[in-house]
């Protein structure tokens, strides 16, 4: 299993339910969900810049969108799940005040003495008020254009505080 999706389940407190290989009636649920979004939700050019004009707009659509699709009954359990989710809002729990950093990207000390941190084998780095501090590197994009960018979490929340092309490794 793959022990990062355990550690974001974990921080979660949920379970992550798996199907099994080449059955399609285990898998049918999760790529439904994945059908309605794709036919109702997300343009058909999946750039999303150009459909909505801010995030807000987003959000806005993404609510209308599942108060229309959590008002039908469902096929097989007859029920729709707004009714379903008033039953079972008892057994749900808050959602942790801070996020899983499994989407920062990959951990990584800076050291004490030098603002720079490793990643992929190569250096990069960071503004020099973080020496010490737990930052998060991932890769940005493919080919000529790909970036690393850092992210540090603080009192604050989560914030860029670097970006850069992509450096030879050594």
């Amino acid at each position: 299993r793959n022990q990062q999706t355990l550690a974001f389940a974990k921080h979660y407190s949920v379970e992550v339910l798996t199907c099994h290989p080449a059955d399609p009636a285990s898998k049918g649920g999760v790529e439904s969900s994945v059908k309605i979004a794709k036919a109702d939700l997300v343009p058909k050019d999946t750039n999303l810049r150009n459909t909505y004009a801010s995030f807000a707009e987003l959000e806005a659509a993404c609510a209308a969108l599942m108060d229309q699709v959590n008002a039908r009954e469902h096929r097989i359990t007859r029920r729709r799940p707004v009714d379903m989710l008033a039953e079972e809002a008892a057994s749900l729990h808050r959602v942790p005040d801070t996020a899983h950093t499994l989407a920062y990207g990959v951990g990584r000390r800076v050291p004490e003495n030098t603002p720079m941190v490793s990643f992929e084998n190569a250096q990069y780095s960071v503004p020099a008020h973080l020496l010490g501090a737990e930052v998060f590197a991932r890769f940005h994009g493919t080919g000529p254009d790909a970036q690393v960018v850092i992210v540090h979490v603080g009192a604050g929340g989560p914030v860029e505080v670097a970006r850069h092309a992509l450096a030879r490794p050594g």
